[in-house]
């Protein structure tokens, strides 16, 4: 069964790249793992809304939110495209849905880490209704060990955890050593960035023109 493979992937991750590389049937399911999880960064916006929306935050913040699930879905687009070019100039690999395939399933730890923080941010507000009733006197120390602070610290190996899985795909579909497929995840993210700045001043103007 196919579905047998995400199984395999958090298990063997190289053996799992090397069949889904390998085999054009998983791109149906590349294609699924991907549409989830820009349906799962969709929901974590609305979660985000919901939490702030109990802390009265105005309008135009909000419209900062709902911009940014853009961002979210354009960053994954980016990754691939990006990774798949690189791959193209460098080594000549012009299989597309080979790369789609294999970099769509690197998504999945950070599926994980949205769920934490969609449930994070249903659930924040009623416990931190709860902590800021009583502060300490240390305000560095109530912020440290506040929800918000602990999802973050939660979520991060979940990032890492994919970021590991985006350089084992390249080192498969792209033939790159570990070197190679690290400088080319760090210049995609940078790049990614960069997009993202321009992105989020190019959004952010006109907001601020119409408040």
């Amino acid at each position: 069964m196919r579905l047998s493979i995400i199984s395999e992937l958090l298990k063997k991750p190289n053996v799992a790249f090397e069949k889904i590389s390998q085999n054009p049937q998983y791109f149906k399911l590349a294609v699924v793992i991907f549409s989830i999880s820009v349906f799962i960064s969709s929901f974590q916006q609305i979660s985000r809304l919901f939490f702030h929306s109990s802390q009265d935050v105005d309008a135009l913040n909000i419209a900062y939110m709902i911009i940014g699930f853009g961002g979210i879905i354009l960053s994954h687009i980016l990754m691939i495209v990006i990774i798949f070019y690189v791959g193209k100039i460098v080594k000549g690999n012009t299989n597309f849905k080979q790369v789609f395939s294999v970099l769509s399933f690197c998504l999945i730890p950070i599926m994980m880490g949205a769920i934490i923080i969609v449930s994070g941010n249903l659930f924040l507000p009623y416990l931190m209704a709860e902590s800021t009733d009583d502060l300490s006197p240390s305000y560095a120390l109530d912020f440290a060990g506040s929800p918000i602070v602990l999802l973050q610290i939660v979520i991060l190996p979940f990032g890492i955890w994919s970021l590991i899985l985006y350089i084992k795909a390249i080192k498969i579909t792209d033939n790159f050593s570990t070197l190679q497929a690290v400088i080319l995840v760090i210049f995609t993210i940078i790049l990614i960035q960069l997009i993202s700045m321009l992105y989020s001043l190019g959004t952010s103007i006109p907001l601020q023109l119409l408040s």
